[in-house]
């Protein structure tokens, strides 16, 4: 895997595999979001469950205590939190939701590029130095290889590899 995100690194110029890089950085961060998202509705379930059950746990009291929110009511606590959040997760996606589209954007202007870089490098080549290519179809490695390359660069960190 390692190998191949190298390859497609080496097909961007300097100045796209900082902004690939950068992509990859804040996707990073937007997923750590999530799991911050998810640490406070923990916490939500736990001071709901010690404001029924009347009994505050210690690991609770401890935080609410370092917080300096140990005087605050456990409800409106709770609300507060659970608010927080719902908008964490929310603006999370919405971020989530432009930041894929201005990638989705990038990596198509990028593959373009690769390309026709590819396709000068090939039209180049004497004619029966293509014919000889152990690739059968060369516009199958100007179209879909770019394609393959930066696709599964972008999406390595994230989910399962492209069919």
């Amino acid at each position: 895997m390692l190998e191949s995100i190298r390859g497609t690194l080496a097909l961007l110029d300097q100045r796209s595999r900082r902004i690939l890089c950068l992509l990859v950085l804040v996707q990073i961060a937007l997923a750590f979001l999530d799991m911050f998202g998810v640490l406070l509705f923990g916490m939500v379930a736990a001071l709901a469950a010690s404001a029924i059950s009347g009994e505050e746990p210690a690991m609770i009291g401890d935080l609410l205590t370092r917080l300096g929110l140990d005087q605050a009511d456990e409800i409106s606590l709770a609300v507060t939190l659970a608010v927080i959040a719902g908008v964490i997760f929310v603006g999370k996606s919405v971020t989530s939701f432009f930041l894929i589209r201005r990638a989705y954007r990038f990596l198509a202007n990028r593959q373009a590029i690769v390309s026709s870089s590819l396709a000068s490098r090939i039209l180049s080549r004497p004619l029966l130095d293509v014919q000889g290519d152990p690739v059968k179809r060369p516009h199958t490695r100007l179209s879909k290889g770019p394609m393959r390359q930066l696709s599964a660069c972008w999406a390595a960190p994230s989910s399962s590899p492209q069919k």
